[in-house]
């Protein structure tokens, strides 16, 4: 004979569990959210106690259940400062790989050399000031990072000028490497909400620092100076935060993430190029 549901063990042990949980009304309005649950009953049947609880605890399940995938998008989110390097870490590994740096590992380097990749960066350096400048007086939530920015790049720049006794960078000719990375730049402050142009500076702030880090070199070396100073850097307390709060959607990060490897692969083009043989003579413009 087929047994019924109230004839079912295993039914009256959830029927008793059922019970002694709406006794517990604390437990039961923490997972609900509410005071009082009454749940709806078919006086014939015993065992219709129970439909309208299971499908509750149904619910409660894919709650709990949505809710952690839920988690996981917001630690993604929560971790994207970091997220973004590390999916392009391969890219500044390879980029410690170049000529011109292994010649500056092992002091090899022409002093010609490198005064030219300082001016092209000096150039760099005037033309992402300028950007900053105008993002620096447009009103928006990102206002006040670019102000930061742009007093910290013209404070910079004006140290490099003095330092390569230049007036400005008007008489710098930026080389292909150099203007493919500027006009990535402008596309981006032209075209992109501004918060990719953060995005598009975290690069060369990330960059830099690893770089002088991973470079074993010692006092000796000339240029142990360069590697000093770029040690000292300390991005995250620009980028972090701010990439952190407007990065959350999966949109979001992934047309940051674009934006970030565009930007890596430009330095690494530039450092490219100013390892490259003849590329002083080709730097003729820079005066």
């Amino acid at each position: 004979m087929k047994m019924g549901c109230a004839d079912n063990p295993n039914i009256s042990r959830l029927e008793t569990y059922l019970d002694r949980r709406r006794r517990s009304s604390s437990r039961r309005e923490w997972i609900f959210g509410f005071q009082t649950l009454k749940y709806p009953t078919q006086k014939k049947h015993p065992a219709a106690k129970m439909r309208v609880p299971v499908c509750w605890m149904l619910l409660c399940l894919f709650c709990l259940s949505s809710g952690t995938g839920l988690k996981s998008k917001i630690i993604r989110a929560a971790d994207v400062y970091e997220g973004l390097w590390n999916k392009n870490l391969n890219v500044a590994k390879d980029i410690l790989k170049l000529t011109f740096l292994q010649k500056m590992e092992k002091g090899k380097l022409s002093q010609d050399a490198f005064n030219n990749f300082m001016k092209q960066d000096i150039y760099y350096v005037g033309q992402v000031t300028n950007m900053l400048k105008k993002l620096s007086e447009t009103p928006g939530e990102l206002q006040d990072f670019f102000k930061n920015r742009y007093n910290s790049y013209d404070k910079f720049l004006h140290t490099l000028l003095h330092d390569y006794n230049l007036k400005d960078v008007s008489g710098i000719k930026p080389i292909p490497a150099i203007k493919k990375y500027i006009d990535d730049y402008r596309e981006i402050m032209e075209k992109e909400e501004p918060i990719y142009f953060a995005v598009g500076m975290y690069p060369c702030a990330r960059l830099w620092p690893f770089i002088a880090t991973e470079l074993k070199m010692d006092k000796t070396n000339p240029f142990y100076k360069w590697k000093e100073s770029n040690m000292c850097s300390h991005p995250e307390k620009h980028y972090k935060d701010l990439l952190n709060k407007y990065l959350q959607s999966e949109e979001e990060i992934e047309r940051a993430d674009k934006v970030f490897k565009q930007q890596i692969l430009n330095e690494g083009e530039f450092f490219k190029a100013s390892g490259q043989s003849g590329v002083e003579r080709r730097r003729r413009g820079v005066r």
